[in-house]
């Protein structure tokens, strides 16, 4: 009888270190996943363009070679009714090659519109599913692991 006693007090326990983990991992669950999103969207996703920049078509006046550091091209763009040319931060486009660039206000430096724009908008919430079911991974893996240490 005392036995048997002893044996139900073993699974009350077993059954109570369980559920602490299970709490505990599922907090720590929340708490990433919540930070992951608290970070925001750039951390899966690019950031989109300024809201005072313009994406214009450029044509490339003078290309620049990828050897070079901090290599600037050269292109040319319409600026309502003017055409303007400005320094383009990127390397390795053809000269005469058309391509789409994001105009900041101030208009100094041009950026390749393709690298500003980011990526789709369904890549943050792919972000988070893969966040979330790592961390359900590692919920199981530490019931595996208490599992196997209170057997």
């Amino acid at each position: 009888m005392h036995r048997q006693q002893r044996d139900e007090g073993a699974v009350r326990e077993e059954s109570g270190v369980r559920g602490g983990v299970f709490l505990a991992a599922g907090f720590l669950a929340f708490a990433v996943v919540f930070a992951v999103w608290w970070v925001g969207p750039g951390l899966f996703a690019g950031q989109p363009t300024a809201s005072g920049d313009r994406v214009v078509e450029a044509t490339v006046v003078k290309p620049a070679p990828c050897t070079e550091p901090e290599a600037t091209a050269t292109v040319r763009f319409s600026d309502g009714a003017e055409q303007r040319e400005a320094p383009l931060n990127a390397c390795g486009h053809g000269e005469d090659e058309r391509i789409e660039v994001a105009v900041p206000e101030s208009g100094e430096m041009v950026h390749s519109a393709d690298a500003v724009a980011g990526y789709p908008g369904w890549y943050l919430p792919l972000g988070l599913g893969l966040v979330a079911l790592s961390c359900l991974g590692g919920a199981v893996y530490a019931l595996l692991i208490t599992r196997r240490s209170v057997s």
